[in-house]
């Protein structure tokens, strides 16, 4: 029997997580939630596929001290695996793309999540930033 965190039960973890078809949403930022058997207790943004993001947090919190990756690592030893979902789709040119994270953090957590994320909003210097990075790639 393998004792990586990728098997459970000789069931090879990547195979669970590679079900969502991200082919369909090229080009947007996807805003995500992880969850524990239906229980959300993490929202986050990424281009990359919903797999590649899952494994990047489940081999990150093998490094980490933070509570969402005690929990993440908590779930695997308890034979549980992480589901990651789509919340919502984001044009990849939308300055505002990381303020549509926040707000479904804000949002999940006035709906009683207890959310995990050590987020803080990231203003408007932020978001000159960010408009500038898009006007001005090259600089």
């Amino acid at each position: 029997m393998n004792n990586s965190y990728w098997y459970k039960h000789n069931v090879d973890l990547r195979n669970q997580l590679s079900g969502n078809n991200d082919a369909l949403v090229n080009g947007k930022y996807k805003i995500y939630t992880i969850s524990d058997k239906g229980d959300i207790f993490y929202v986050g943004i990424t281009q990359n596929s919903l797999m590649t993001r899952m494994l990047d947090h489940i081999t990150n919190s093998k490094n980490k001290n933070d509570v969402k990756s005690i929990k993440i690592m908590g779930m695997l030893k308890n034979g549980n695996t992480p589901e990651i979902d789509i919340l919502e789709l984001v044009d990849k040119d939308n300055i505002h793309a990381f303020d549509y994270e926040q707000y479904w953090i804000e949002q999940l957590k006035s709906w009683g999540f207890n959310l995990l994320n050590n987020v803080v909003s990231r203003g408007k210097k932020a978001k000159i930033k960010i408009q500038k990075e898009i006007t001005n790639p090259f600089k």
